[in-house]
């Protein structure tokens, strides 16, 4: 796979993706010098401010390294615009270091969205987070944004008759 990236970026060297395949998978191998210097590539082509680091986060993430996922995403911190799908990755990888409190305010960002799909995704994970309450209110706001959203109403009503707000929910 390595020399397929490597032939690919002969051809186009201005290829994001390959750029940052070619990170992912110099850093598995652990070619940390290599690694870097893909990332930089990486870096300097993306198109949208941060998204090399995003997926870094996430791949790590969903790789097992919580750390790892951490380090890429909190190079995301100040990007502008708010990348809200990555503060809630890295809300959940922060979790998984034991850092509650950078969490809670990765996962504060992120529900700052107004994307009410997004907030309906959020509100499943902070909920299996045991986050409930922050859930009802994300999934609150995507409501304001989204009233006759069916799934959203049906997301609510499931989390509060989890929680015993029976009658929150019968409404």
């Amino acid at each position: 796979r390595l020399r397929r990236f490597q032939a690919a970026l002969r051809e186009s060297p201005g290829d994001w993706l390959t750029w940052l395949y070619l990170t992912r998978l110099q850093e598995m191998r652990k070619c940390d010098d290599e690694s870097r210097d893909a990332l930089g590539h990486a870096r300097q082509l993306e198109v949208i401010p941060g998204e090399t680091l995003h997926w870094l986060g996430v791949w790590r993430h969903n790789a097992g390294d919580p750390d790892g996922a951490v380090a890429a995403l909190s190079g995301l911190l100040d990007i502008r615009p708010l990348r809200h799908g990555s503060m809630m990755y890295l809300g959940e990888a922060l979790l998984r270091t034991g850092n509650t409190a950078a969490a809670e305010k990765a996962f504060t960002r992120a529900s700052l969205s107004s994307n009410p799909d997004f907030l309906l995704t959020l509100s499943a994970r902070v909920y299996a987070h045991n986050y409930w309450q922050e859930a009802i209110a994300v999934l609150q706001k995507a409501l304001g944004l989204r009233p006759a959203h069916v799934a959203t109403w049906l997301a609510l009503a499931k989390i509060q008759s989890e929680v015993y707000l029976l009658a929150d929910c019968r409404e």
